[in-house]
């Protein structure tokens, strides 16, 4: 059972092929240009990461002292 003025949908503007319909185009192509922001915006937050993080697990050459280099004592 409708109510009166709400039993049908509001009229709706006919769409335009160039310019679409309530800036539809234009919505479009500002998530487009957004894209490149975000993954700029996410890469400087990993490199920043990078940066301040302190592995412990990286290759690094071990200056070894004479000392250090004679034979081991444990046998196999």
């Amino acid at each position: 059972m409708g109510y009166e003025g709400f039993s049908r949908p509001l009229p709706l503007d006919r769409m335009s092929p160039i310019y679409g319909n309530r800036f539809e185009y234009f919505l479009l192509f500002g998530l487009i240009a957004l894209v490149p922001l975000v993954r700029a915006a996410r890469k400087d937050n990993e490199d920043a990461l990078r940066k301040e993080t302190k592995a412990t697990n990286r290759y690094a050459e071990l200056p070894l002292g004479a000392k250090e280099r004679q034979p081991s004592q444990w046998t196999l």
